[in-house]
């Protein structure tokens, strides 16, 4: 289950690699949009594949499973010398040539194969929810990432404007001290606001380049230029109650633990087969020459329904089944604990999603609040009816702002696809199309014999 992280700073990055289309993001016409980022991301992610081949030798083992229900054929030849010594023959010496084969179908076995495919049919589809589970954790890492990259870049452009606001302030005060109305202690510290500014800047420039080496380890390509995604609110749920309803359908983590306790329940199924007699059916033949110490051929054919039964093999049987009632009951309390923490990790999306957008509002108005006392500093410092340290303040004080506001806004923005994410249902709201692999109908299908 994807990790709650806090709102109320900057969206925290997620260090993650992933292959993506060579000219996606470089040498391509136009922006880069969130769902092409995501969809080439996931297309080769090594996680992601590695949950697929998981599913692909899973269905393996299901087919194997099926396989129980073919016959069994089997055909043994042998050739080399033979030496007999008995009261028929003394020390005789024949060339042995033997061959036979054996033809077995099981008719019954206390529904062994049943228990068995069923088994396999849900880890099959236990393997794709983890494919679909690694799809939606690892896009929710790619949104960050690329939400993490345009707010950064904001916040450059605001720095750098920051610079330029404070070197037209340190050029109006060493006017006025070159002309006699101030202080070189104006100069001075005009000039210390502006180096504090420059080295904001350059964290800004850092942080920037942090966040582009990991969109880059993760798509394997420097993002160009990005096109900021528009808030997906018509695919959010009307109320925390029915976004927890919603996730208890369509939550991969859900569904994978489902169907960890249908194989379960098939495990416990198949433990019972050992109280059962098996019923085959077998058909053998041979063809023999110059077997013990009888010279030409010989040849035999049986065709039997054998019944073998199990008496007593030290409990055993009863203590399988007994362990498979166990773990029939933990993957069941395993399912149960996973809905309280879906619904729990729902409602947190949810309130994360809500305060981030009430913070956005409350600092719209503080930008424009200290926006408006800047411009009134700066004209009543320009008639001297204000100190330099008021209008640097002021200065500094809607860098920050407007800094904060620009992080909460992305990280509105990111708490609204987290509680998709939440949900199970982020690839569907970005109109991802998910790996083949993802889809879980193993139970569901029918089979029949091949002819």
């Amino acid at each position: 289950m994807h990790s709650l992280k806090s709102l109320s700073t900057s969206i925290a990055v997620v260090a993650l690699a992933g292959p993506l289309a060579v000219g996606l993001f470089t040498g391509a016409a136009g922006a880069a949009s969130l769902k092409e980022t995501v969809q080439a991301a996931i297309g080769t992610y090594p996680e992601i594949s590695e949950a697929a081949y998981n599913r692909y030798a899973t269905e393996r083992e299901l087919d194997q499973a099926r396989g129980l229900y073919l016959p069994s054929v089997d055909l043994q030849a042998g050739y080399g010398p033979e030496w007999t010594d008995d009261q028929s023959f003394d020390n005789k010496w024949l060339t042995r040539k033997e061959s036979r084969i054996t033809i077995r179908e099981t008719i019954f076995d206390g529904y062994g194969r049943e228990a068995e495919v069923e088994r396999q049919q849900a880890r099959t589809d236990a393997a794709a929810h983890r494919v679909r589970e690694r799809t939606e954790a690892i896009g929710l890492d790619v949104v960050q990432v690329y939400l993490n990259v345009l707010r950064n870049r904001e916040i450059i452009r605001l720095a750098e404007e920051n610079v330029e606001a404070h070197n037209a302030t340190l050029g109006t005060v060493r006017d006025r001290f070159d002309g006699g109305q101030g202080g070189i202690g104006d100069v001075q510290q005009a000039e210390s606001r502006l180096s504090a500014a420059n080295a904001a800047l350059i964290q800004a420039q850092r942080d920037l380049d942090e966040a582009e080496i990991i969109f880059r380890r993760l798509v394997q390509q420097v993002p160009a230029d990005l096109e900021e995604p528009a808030a997906p609110v018509a695919a959010l749920p009307p109320d925390p109650d029915a976004a927890v309803e919603r996730a208890q359908t369509e939550s991969p983590d859900i569904q994978l633990a489902v169907a960890d306790v249908d194989t379960s329940r098939a495990e416990l199924r198949a433990s019972k087969a050992g109280f059962y007699p098996s019923l085959n059916v077998e058909v053998s033949g041979s063809m023999n020459e110059d077997i013990d110490g009888v010279e030409g051929h010989d040849a035999d054919f049986q065709a039997l329904l054998v019944m073998r039964y199990n008496l007593f093999r030290g409990f055993i049987d009863r203590n399988r089944q007994r362990e498979a009632a166990a773990r029939l009951s933990q993957t069941q309390a395993r399912l149960n604990r996973l809905r309280l923490e879906v619904a729990e990790e729902t409602r947190q999306s949810w309130s994360a999603y809500q305060r981030a957008l009430a913070r956005v509002e409350v600092l719209d108005g503080q930008t424009l609040s200290n926006s408006q006392v800047l411009s009134t500093y700066r004209q009543e410092f320009d008639i001297g009816q204000r100190d330099l340290l008021d209008l640097l303040d002021s200065e500094n004080e809607l860098f920050q702002s407007r800094t904060r506001h620009v992080t909460s806004r992305y990280a509105a923005l990111f708490a609204q696809f987290r509680l998709l994410a939440s949900m199970g249902v982020l690839m569907d709201a970005l109109g991802v199309e998910v790996p083949q692999s993802t889809v879980a109908n193993a139970r569901s299908s029918t089979w029949s014999l091949p002819d």
